[in-house]
């Protein structure tokens, strides 16, 4: 029977011929995807019919001629001549699918040979793994098949393939024994292969937690050198019993391995990759975990096909000290440390000894062990000294960490660590010697300045679930201290301290005990900004329940400008919220107050202070810094004293706040007193700036005078004030009785005005180091007769103290005090000796000039005066009475153009020098003043 036509699509040819005992099957051009809607109505068995309709036969057959005995085709009784393309059908049961197939087939029951050609190919594999649809882009084959004895045998004399994944060849053969998986023996090489997809050509035998593992854990990897081998029964597949051979060896680069999903990767990974019956197995020869250097390592699956697959990791690593820090904050080694190495950074070489076991079903029961070995390493952190000389081992597993003598240099001394695990939790013991020297990086170099010696101390490190509990005790003897009071003591002295930090759900707590002295509790947040604590002197402190830093206690001693000398700025520190200090003694600025009380709160960003004291009352009021506005200090005092200089800060080394550093000042004080004198009402303003102290406005306003200042105050080095003055006194006299010298001068009015340095702050003001010039006049006065032990210098210049020679002269002028209409001079001053040219004083009786120098620290004089009596107008109206008006014009004018012929005739020049209490007096003759100079 045949057919010749189109109705199923293109003209093809189809025959079928049988007879008794055979049946033959011939066709050409034959279509085989529109054949499903005919295999009905063909004269087919109905077990071939089903297969045919399972599979789906589709594709193009050029020519086919297939024969067979008996009533259907089989195994042994067939004979095929066939040329296709195109070809495919459905994977039934063990029988593999495959889609776009070409070649030829030519041969019977006993032999025959095959040649394929596809471009490309898909195949379908369920029946051997998970993923069974494989995209060959080339495949290549001949071969053939032959009758044995238990079945057929199927030869692969060549196979080439490629695909995304791979690319390779094949040659071996398989022996169908019906009923059984059948034989292989297969040899195949692989010149490309992506490491990631290996998973997918696993056997489905292989356990799924193993195929998992490698579908993740494989990240990177290619090689170009895989061999195949498959030999023996496959019902006894993977042959670990020897009764056959099963192995995959690839020769892996640049692979990147997850072998834990929570540690860190292993990268640039060049192994040999062997599976060999049941098991995998990887040596690697080069791999790297971060820039740690890993040699050799091993990982090994033992049994492949188990219900519970282990992995095996065991290696080496060498590497820096930094990426081992790293591995350990991105793995679990790190939770055992709490987080304790998160800001830990380091140089220098380590080394680690690993064995993992990890159950690939149950990851979370992985146990890992390890020897971490430190080779002179050096650790630091933001928080803590260096540590430097690091050696030794640390042995840990996954619940536990050990060490044991380990080495190290810290804040310049020896240190010991030994730790151990305590009902799952790690503890580090320390003990150490800390210098001086070793501890002024840390402190920083004013700190470390002062301290000296050596001094013993331990402590210890609890790693618990919230995070590290700290402790450190010391007696610090051996260390001498010339800190600023009260933390100032002898190397012998012992002053016990004790730190400790424990961790809170959101932070940590802080707490310092210097012996009774003082007391530092305070709390951070988990991002370590300060919230809230408390330093109290005298005591122990204790935690404040509102926000910001609380000073509290008695402050016994406190050199309060000595430390703020000596502290540096913190940005983002502690906000004060309260006050509550009392002082027996305050040192500020050099100068030591007594009986001091701090109370104050801050509201609203303001804190303010009422401060009470034996020289001080009044309320202190502080405004922090803002974006557009500098820190702020007001004052209002009632009274306020500045007492004499602190003997602990009369040293050059005396600390101080910098004068650059000060807020904006805003003093005012009703009564103002410089030690004992009465100095009236003070109102200031001033800044701090980079060059100093600026002093914008100083005003001293008493009833007898009024004394205005503006300048700078430098304090670098030794320090200077530099300051433009201007004093407008309205009783000269009572301004002089205010400041030691009554009963020198009645009545008067002055004015001085110029500018003026000297050494040290504004209140430092002494003659020692006085130096400028001033301007200096007074009107309407009169000096009052004074002895020269009381007005010292004023009886100098007054002249009535002066030997009785000039008072014998000129006794009717200056024995009951000389009366003065004006007085004047140009005062220039160099490191506290006054020079003058010009000082005139002119009066109803006489005229005075003199010129030269006072020494205000020695208290000499080396002075000329002049004194010329007034006698000119008496003249003038002597001879206006005798002659007449116009007589007595006459002769005034007489008198001023020939200057003052009778008054220079009575005038007399005298040299002063010597002590202002016994000076030395010597009259000059006339033809001696005129040859000397004007000045001494």
């Amino acid at each position: 029977m045949a057919w010749t036509g189109a109705a199923l699509g293109e003209a093809f040819d189809l025959g079928f011929a049988w007879d008794a005992t055979s049946r033959e099957l011939t066709g050409r051009a034959l279509d085989l995807a529109n054949w499903q809607h005919v295999l009905p109505g063909l004269p087919l068995p109905a077990e071939l019919r089903a297969r045919l309709a399972a599979t789906h036969p589709r594709g193009r057959i050029e020519s086919l001629k297939l024969g067979w005995t008996g009533a259907r085709p089989g195994a042994d009784n067939f004979s095929v001549l066939a040329r296709f393309s195109g070809l495919g059908i459905n994977a039934d049961g063990a029988i593999p699918g495959f889609d776009r197939l070409a070649g030829t087939i030519e041969g019977d029951a006993r032999g025959g040979r095959f040649e394929l050609d596809a471009h490309p190919l898909a195949l379908d594999l369920p029946a051997l793994f998970r993923e069974p649809r494989i995209q060959v882009d080339e495949l290549r084959a001949r071969g053939g098949w032959s009758r044995t004895a238990r079945g057929h045998l199927l030869r692969f004399d060549e196979l080439a393939f490629a695909n995304p994944d791979a690319a390779g060849t094949l040659k071996g053969s398989y022996e169908y024994v019906p009923g059984t998986r059948g034989r292989a023996d297969l040899e195949a090489r692989l010149t490309r292969a992506d490491g990631t997809a290996v998973y997918r050509y696993l056997p489905r035998r292989i356990g799924d937690a193993t195929v998992d593992w490698a579908r993740q854990g494989v990240v990177a990897g290619r090689s170009d050198d895989v061999r195949f081998s498959l030999r023996g029964d496959l019902a006894r597949f993977p042959f670990d019993r020897g009764d056959g051979a099963f192995r995959v060896e690839a020769k892996v680069k640049d692979a990147t391995i997850r072998y834990v999903h929570d540690w860190p990767v292993i990268e640039d990974v060049d192994a040999s990759l062997v599976f060999a019956g049941r098991a995998m197995q990887v040596n690697s020869t080069r791999a790297r975990i971060y820039g740690v250097a890993l040699a050799p390592v091993k990982v090994v699956i033992p049994d492949l096909l188990h219900h519970d697959e282990l992995l095996q990791v065991d290696g080496q690593a060498n590497g820096p000290v930094q990426d081992f820090i790293r591995f350990a904050n991105f793995s679990p080694v790190g939770e055992r440390l709490r987080g304790f190495t998160d800001a830990l950074d380091g140089n220098g070489a380590m080394r680690l000894a690993l064995s993992l076991r990890v159950p690939l079903r149950r990851s979370h029961d992985t146990t890992v062990a390890g020897r971490l070995s430190f080779l002179g390493d050096t650790l630091y952190s933001p928080s803590l000294p260096r540590i430097e000389q690091l050696r030794g081992d640390v042995e840990f597993t996954g619940n536990s960490l050990t060490a044991s003598n380990i080495a190290a240099q810290f804040l310049g001394g020896p240190l010991r660590i030994d730790a151990l695990t305590q009902n799952g939790e790690v503890r580090l013991l320390a003990q150490g010697r800390a210098t001086a020297a070793g501890m002024a990086p840390w402190l920083g170099e004013a700190l470390g300045a002062r301290l000296s010696g050596q001094t013993l101390w331990h402590g210890q490190i609890d790693f618990e679930p919230g995070g590290e509990r700290v402790r450190v005790e010391s007696d610090l003897v051996g260390l001498g201290s010339s800190l600023p009071a009260p933390l100032g003591k002898p190397a012998a002295q012992a002053l016990p301290l004790f730190a400790s930090a424990q961790p809170l759900p959101d932070g940590r707590v802080h707490e310092v005990k210097l012996g009774r002295l003082v007391g530092a509790v305070w709390r951070d947040d988990d991002a370590g900004r300060f919230v809230r604590g408390e330093i109290r002197f005298g005591g122990s402190a204790v935690m404040p329940a509102d926000p910001g830093l609380r000073l509290a206690g008695s402050g016994r001693g406190l050199d309060i400008s000595g430390w703020m000398g000596l502290l540096p700025e913190r940005e983002g520190g502690a906000q004060l919220s309260t006050i509550d200090l009392g002082f027996d003694s305050f040192d500020l600025m050099g100068r030591r107050f007594q009986d001091v009380r701090l109370q104050g709160r801050t509201r609203n960003g303001l804190l303010r202070t009422q401060v009470n004291g034996h020289e001080v009352s009044g309320t202190l009021t502080y405004r922090p810094a803002g974006a557009a506005q500098p820190a702020r200090v007001s004052a209002q005092f009632r009274q306020l004293v500045i007492p004499d200089p602190a003997p602990a800060a009369s040293g050059d080394d005396a600390q101080n706040m910098k004068a650059s550093e000060f807020p904006v000042l805003d003093l005012v004080v009703d009564d103002f007193r410089l030690q004992d004198r009465p100095l009236g009402r003070l109102d200031v303003v001033a800044r701090g700036a980079p060059q100093g102290l600026v002093i914008e406005n100083l005003q001293l306003t008493h009833a007898d005078s009024v004394f205005r200042m503006s300048g700078l105050w430098r304090d670098g080095g030794t320090g200077e004030t530099r300051a433009d003055l201007d004093l407008n006194v309205l009783d000269a006299g009572r301004f002089l009785a205010r400041f030691g010298f009554p009963d020198t001068l009645k009545r008067g009015t002055a004015e001085i005005s110029g500018n003026a340095t000297w050494e040290g702050s504004p209140a430092d003001f002494g003659f020692r180091t006085l130096a400028g010039q001033l301007d200096f006049k007074a009107k309407n006065g009169q000096f009052l007769k004074v002895e020269p032990g009381a007005g010292k210098l004023l009886g100098v210049l007054s002249l009535q103290s002066l030997p009785r020679r000039l008072n014998f002269d000129f006794r009717d002028i200056f024995n009951s005090g000389y009366a003065f209409d004006d007085m004047g001079a140009t005062l220039r001053i160099a490191r506290g000796v006054v020079y003058s040219d010009d000082f005139r004083m002119r009066g109803p009786a006489a005229k005075v000039n003199m010129s030269g120098l006072a020494d205000l620290r020695q208290e000499t004089v080396q002075l000329r005066v002049k004194v010329i009596p007034k006698l000119s107008e008496g003249v003038a109206v002597a001879g206006a009475l005798l002659g007449g008006p116009i007589a007595g014009v006459g002769a005034l004018a007489a008198q001023k153009i020939l200057r003052d012929p009778v008054e220079e005739a009575i005038s007399q020049e005298y040299m002063v020098t010597g002590p202002w209490l016994a000076p030395d007096v010597k009259r000059l003759s006339r033809t001696k003043a005129k040859q000397e100079p004007a000045e001494p």
